[in-house]
């Protein structure tokens, strides 16, 4: 009863592990691109400005797909003798992957429309709730925001000349300029992804009197940046093998589970945008349990808690990147890391005593 106590008590913690990161490592709305260059352009007196677009979240790990949506967010100056009136069906949004290939141009169609800051507070999506036309008095400015569902298509990855396009007062077209690959710095300006999973290898070589074994773990995490600091919180799932100590088991093994969390930050970053390189330090803590292996089913197993501290030196290598998108998407601050790899000190409470010795760990993020 107190192995099935156990083995049950792992899985609700490797669950309730699973949906505390599931929640912290989702998508739940959209993110800003601002335009390094704003799209502007002026016809028959009215003035069309996009400063910056909106693109969902998941757009950051799948690209464009059927779940995806972008958002252009206009501000309308008009500078005309009378009233002029946008209604969203007539906003279109282009994509052409080469000019004299007019076959190739894939476009995006208006679900959603509306005046003012776009928002998306609400879990269920508040704006599709919106299809609003748009009225400037002469003289007057408003804010106008147009969304766009997407769609996964071939070349979906290649940058693509992107336009907004819609009519102007007297019925002919004005046409915005949002990205063009032939201009090297029409970079969209937006943050690098903030979260993502890994999964790897922890090794403990502990020597104390205490108790003197070898332990090997699997870890999965999800990590993600607050400012200059990144956070993992994650599930091990351990073998240990004691050479020598306090720890009851005729295998000499005992296996386990429990929950890490982790903090680190960088102090020198290097190499170069596609595969850069950083040196910081960690430290962090685990509670985990401890069961011995026996070799007598009808024996019960011994159970015993670890609670145990880290620190000492981490490696980066690589970044993690953005899906290819048609878009110039550039990431001005410091991206997370591909690989993780670490060495340090391990410090272990566990049975009455204490024990300690080198862990090292490397961890590969998707």
């Amino acid at each position: 009863m107190v192995f099935v106590r156990f083995v049950l008590t792992r899985i609700a913690l490797f669950l309730a592990t699973l949906a505390v990161l599931t929640v912290g490592g989702c998508g739940n709305g959209f993110e800003v691109a601002r335009l390094d260059t704003p799209a502007s352009t002026t016809r028959d007196g009215l003035r069309a400005t996009v400063q910056q677009v909106q693109l969902a979240d998941e757009i950051a790990d799948v690209g464009l797909t059927a779940d995806t949506a972008v958002v252009a967010e206009l501000t309308l100056t008009n500078n005309g003798a009378g009233a002029y009136h946008l209604r969203p069906s007539s906003v279109a949004w282009r994509m052409a992957l080469d000019p004299s290939a007019p076959g190739e141009t894939r476009a995006l169609a208006p679900a959603w429309a509306g005046e003012g800051a776009f928002s998306d507070e609400s879990s269920d999506g508040g704006y599709h709730l919106k299809l609003n036309p748009v009225v400037v008095p002469p003289g007057e400015t408003r804010s106008y925001w147009v969304v766009f569902p997407a769609y996964r298509f071939a070349g979906n990855d290649v940058p693509r000349l992107t336009t907004l396009s819609f009519p102007g007062p007297k019925g002919g077209p004005l046409e915005l300029t949002l990205a063009d690959p032939s201009r090297g710095l029409s970079r969209w300006q937006i943050e690098p992804v903030s979260g993502t999973w890994r999964i790897g290898l922890q090794n403990h070589s502990l020597s104390g009197r205490h108790l003197h074994g070898m332990a090997a773990a699997t870890v999965i995490s999800h990590a993600s940046r607050i400012g200059r600091l990144t956070l993992d919180l994650g599930f091990v799932s351990r073998l240990l093998v004691q050479i020598d100590g306090s720890l009851t088991s005729p295998t000499s093994a005992f296996t386990g589970g429990g929950l890490q969390a982790h903090v680190s930050t960088p102090f020198w970053s290097g190499g170069t945008p596609e595969s850069p390189r950083q040196i910081g330090i960690f430290a962090g803590g685990e509670a985990s349990t401890l069961v011995s292996v026996e070799r007598d089913a009808s024996r019960a197993p011994q159970l015993y808690g670890v609670l145990g501290v880290e620190g000492g030196l981490e490696l980066g290598f690589g970044a993690i990147q953005r899906a290819p998108t048609p878009f110039p998407l550039y990431g001005g601050r410091r991206p997370l890391p591909r690989l993780v790899t670490r060495i340090g000190y391990a410090r272990w409470w566990v049975d009455g005593g204490v024990t300690g010795g080198l862990v090292t760990s490397a961890q590969l993020a998707w």
